[in-house]
């Protein structure tokens, strides 16, 4: 899986991303029923940033 290499963690923070604006707008995901969907956002938010900023060093 060399193709994921340094992209794994931007796939897993767009999920999020994607989880919690479902989540936002009232679709319902099997397995993320009591999500607080603003802190998951940041979470996602954060993860990517976080990822973005190690990457750059």
């Amino acid at each position: 899986m060399t193709f994921l290499d340094g992209n794994k963690t931007y796939i897993v923070g767009a999920l999020m991303l994607i989880i919690a604006g479902a989540a936002m707008v009232g679709i319902t995901i099997p397995g993320f029923e009591s999500i607080d969907a603003g802190q998951m956002l940041m979470e996602a938010f954060g993860l990517i940033f976080l990822r973005k900023g190690i990457a750059s060093v």
